[in-house]
């Protein structure tokens, strides 16, 4: 709550702009505080220096106390271009992710098929997503601010990690935005994205990065390394699933409800949404704020595996899913001997690395817990899909943080 308090009054934007340290009677000035409340602003400082978000510095003769930015405080500073995570950090602290641990004792002590987040706000994180377009753009922008400290990483080890490589696919690379950091940086390396169509479809293919239409189940192109930057995050055993009879045209919920009108809806949305697919039983979910909801189909048209898979995409997998992708990237790469592997940037829980830092990861399984009763893998876990897969071994990489990279070999 306090460094909720901090981001609200911005305090690390104060000092930012401020070009240096600033007393505690400057930071009250320019903060436009009443001035009854510098005392307690006193106080709030002293937490945040003591967890080390903030670092007080020597008055000298001066018994106002002086304040300037750790890395932890420039991470949230707006103006930081290169790696601003203050929309990540604000869609984590807002009120309807908080109030859904306070929630978390009655869901321990309850047998129901609804995750703390349900509990406290009566809908999915999803539901509420399609319903409310400032939810909806808070999540998606802490989202792509996540994803700011994945392409720094990339530049940062990148020198052993593309040693050799001279072609890589970014899976599910968006716009582009890592693949560019890799390839400015990295000449060498020859870089694609895959994505679906609609993705990118605006992108130019003229530029440094190739752009691929396609979906990960069915075909990845071949390259000497294949990327998956928060492709396998396990989130998906936590969502409310529909389920679809195609031959009744009937949709059962999980609380046991019928509505054939739902059912053919249903199918007016498959043709004009996009829609997703998990395994043999596939789940359904529409991006679209229109409907956000996983849907699982227990009877679907006659249809291959292939002409089913290049139509729709997932990024919220099961254990079997993450297998299947890695599958696919196996059948893309050469063998380790010519230099192929696949390259994951994932949490990796339980490090005893002093380079990750765990109570940020242990904090994010549990809001994974809590918001879809996800979670993160430990070393295990990401061992049994690795084997699984096929892969012969693994090796992780701990950064700064609370992100590893791990390079699967074939």
């Amino acid at each position: 709550m306090s460094l909720k308090c901090a981001l609200d009054l911005g305090i690390p934007d104060a000092i930012f702009n401020n070009g240096q340290p600033m007393s505690l009677s400057q930071l009250h000035s320019v903060l436009s505080l009443p001035p009854s409340k510098k005392s307690h602003l006193y106080r709030l400082m002293r937490l945040l220096t003591h967890n080390g978000f903030f670092i007080e510095k020597s008055a000298g003769a001066c018994s106002d106390p002086i304040y300037d930015l750790t890395a932890q405080s420039r991470l949230v500073i707006q103006k930081n271009e290169s790696a601003n995570m203050l929309p990540y950090v604000c869609f984590s602290l807002d009120n309807i992710y908080l109030k859904s641990s306070l929630h978390m004792g009655d869901w321990f002590m309850q047998d129901s098929k609804q995750n703390p987040f349900e509990l406290a706000n009566g809908s999915t994180v999803w539901e509420i997503a399609s319903q409310e377009p400032v939810v909806n753009k808070m999540f998606n922008d802490g989202m792509v601010s996540s994803s700011c400290l994945f392409n720094d990483y990339s530049v940062e080890y990148g020198d052993e990690i593309f040693r050799g490589i001279e072609s890589l696919v970014d899976v599910g690379g968006g716009k582009g935005a890592m693949a560019e950091v890799i390839a400015k940086n990295f000449p060498h390396v020859r870089c694609t994205v895959l994505d679906l169509p609609h993705v990118i479809c605006d992108n130019p293919n003229d530029g440094i990065i190739k752009f691929v239409p396609g979906d990960m189940f069915n075909y990845i192109p071949p390259a000497d390394a294949v990327l998956l930057k928060w492709v396998l995050h396990d989130w998906s055993h936590g969502f409310k699933t529909w389920r679809f009879n195609s031959e009744s045209a009937r949709v059962d919920s999980d609380s046991g409800a019928n509505d054939p009108i739902f059912g053919e809806l249903v199918r007016i949305w498959v043709e004009r949404l996009e829609i997703t697919i998990n395994g043999e039983n596939p789940s359904f979910r529409s991006e679209s704020s229109e409907f956000f909801r996983v849907i699982r189909f227990d009877s679907c048209d006659q249809r291959s595996e292939s002409e089913s898979d290049s139509e729709f995409q997932n990024h919220d997998w099961s254990n079997e899913d993450c297998i299947r992708i890695l599958r696919r990237c196996k059948d893309a790469i050469p063998s380790r001997e010519a230099g192929g592997k696949v390259i994951v940037l994932e949490a990796v829980v339980g490090s005893t690395s002093a380079m990750i830092s765990e109570e940020p990861l242990l904090l994010l399984d549990m809001l994974m817990l809590t918001v879809a009763e996800g979670g993160e893998r430990d070393e295990n876990g990401w061992k049994y899909l690795f084997t699984e897969a096929g892969y012969s071994s693994y090796k992780i990489t701990n950064t700064i943080g609370f992100l590893s990279i791990i390079e699967v070999y074939p």
